[in-house]
């Protein structure tokens, strides 16, 4: 039988200290992002800090009588043993604020909590005299420690008081809700079955102590068994809660993403629109967007990239020329050769098209491909003259089905060429080391049995 407690002893010091010991460390976490966050967390940043402080004192006195399980000398078991006053005195200056933080009561005498908390905080540094316990061994339960003074059952017996009282508080205002027919809070209805639990395992410690009751009591239902329990409904609650927040969470993000969604659709269907426009002020060009966005997919698909990028490869054909809309008519449809001038100012529209595009930050990604497209790999291109390496795949991919549609279409100063002639053309751009040879090789494949319209 003896060695059955001393096992179920164990295994509850263990256990509480485990408990106590994750319970502090999430609930300081929640502490720390409710300051930065400016206390967006699934609790209120004051019922956090009295969690957390009741935590660290629980888990000071459970893992102080786990240190103790294994006889250490008797300098070392007399230290942990007023630790664990420490640590008791430390949860109750918590638990002194539980019915106003938990229950939000608007009775609290806060004077009298003062009054309580001050004799706690005297009783910690009191902790560590002889006057609290003295420096004699004594032997609880099959741990050795210090002997208990008449004052230590003083300063217990006002810690037992606050116990008693913050029970009759919780039951008070249980009552008070029920009369009401209000429903307790998950924090509520463990405050109070974890206050009354403490309060219970607390008076058979002092029971035990005062030799009333045999030590195994210590052991089994004692303070440790009362702050394990405590440390499970926190541990209950803090995953609830948690969990709650990270469903609300997910709900709210499902419910952004899509609305992001529309506004994007919209916002693409704008963009179209005006691209359309574009392409309708000139015969020639008519079409174009859509047939560079077509091969450009399907280049996409044949090189097997996720559909998120042939999402963006899809916006970013539609919308390549939108830039155009700030380029002269009469210079886009101009007959003859441009001169160097005219060239320079048709060149713009790439970086008008990042202008326009780029405004809504979702689309700065596409607004890049926008202004990349016509690079070339030996850095002749432009805007910016960028190399091989430096060029987006994306980009590459626009550059290769755009040249090919304007090769393949009528334009002012000349008649559409043939399939032939366009690769041959391309062919020797890929000689000069403009375009990319492997995505010339996909458009080789598809562009044979590919109808555009």
């Amino acid at each position: 039988m003896d060695l059955s407690f001393h096992i179920v002893d164990f295994l509850l010091q263990v256990f509480s200290s485990a408990f106590n010991l994750l319970n502090m460390f999430f609930f300081l976490v929640l502490f720390i992002i409710g300051r930065r966050e400016k206390g967006r967390t699934v609790f209120e940043e004051k019922e956090i800090l009295f969690y957390l402080i009741f935590s660290a004192g629980s888990f000071l006195f459970t893992a102080c009588q786990l240190v103790m399980f294994f006889h250490p000398p008797f300098p070392a078991a007399l230290f942990c043993h007023r630790l664990q006053h420490v640590g008791l005195f430390i949860g109750l200056l918590s638990y002194l604020n539980f019915p106003r933080i938990i229950f939000k009561s608007p009775g609290e005498n806060r004077y009298v909590i003062r009054f309580f908390a001050v004799l706690i905080a005297a009783a910690i540094p009191l902790a560590f005299t002889p006057l609290f316990i003295a420096p004699v061994p004594n032997n609880l339960g099959g741990t050795i420690q210090g002997t208990e003074t008449p004052f230590y059952y003083v300063v217990m017996t006002i810690s037992l008081f606050i116990l008693f009282m913050n029970c009759f508080k919780f039951i008070w205002y249980t009552a008070r809700k029920r009369t009401k027919k209000e429903k307790l809070a998950t924090n509520e209805t463990n405050i109070l079955a974890g206050g009354i639990v403490l309060a219970v395992t607390s008076m058979i410690n002092m029971l035990v102590v005062a030799g009333v009751l045999p030590g195994e009591f210590a052991e089994m239902f004692g303070l440790t068994f009362g702050l394990i329990v405590n440390a499970l409904l926190l541990t209950y609650l803090l995953m609830r809660e948690v969990g709650n927040s990270f469903r609300s969470l997910y709900k709210y993000k499902d419910g952004l993403s899509n609305l992001r969604g529309i506004v994007e659709e919209e916002y693409e269907n704008i963009l179209t629109t005006i691209a359309d426009i574009i392409e309708k002020s000139d015969e020639y060009t008519a079409g174009h967007s859509r047939r560079v966005m077509t091969l450009s997919v399907e280049i996409g698909n044949s090189i097997g990239l996720p559909q998120q990028k042939i999402r963006l490869i899809r916006q970013s054909g539609i919308l390549h020329d939108i830039g155009k809309i700030g380029i002269s008519t009469l210079l886009i449809n101009k007959p003859g050769k441009l001169t160097p001038e005219e060239f320079e100012v048709v060149k713009s529209h790439s970086e008008l098209g990042f202008q326009i595009v780029s405004h809504y930050k979702p689309f700065f990604e596409v607004a890049t491909y926008l202004r990349r497209h016509h690079e070339k790999l030996n850095g002749s291109g432009y805007p910016d003259g960028l190399m091989s390496q430096e060029i987006p795949l994306i980009s590459k991919i626009l550059a290769v089905a755009d040249i090919y549609d304007a090769l393949n279409s009528k334009r002012p100063y000349r008649d559409p060429l043939t399939r032939e002639k366009s690769l041959a053309i391309m062919e020797d751009m890929i000689q000069k080391h403009e375009i990319d040879l492997a995505i010339y090789k996909k458009l080789v494949d598809i562009s044979s049995n590919l109808v555009l319209e």
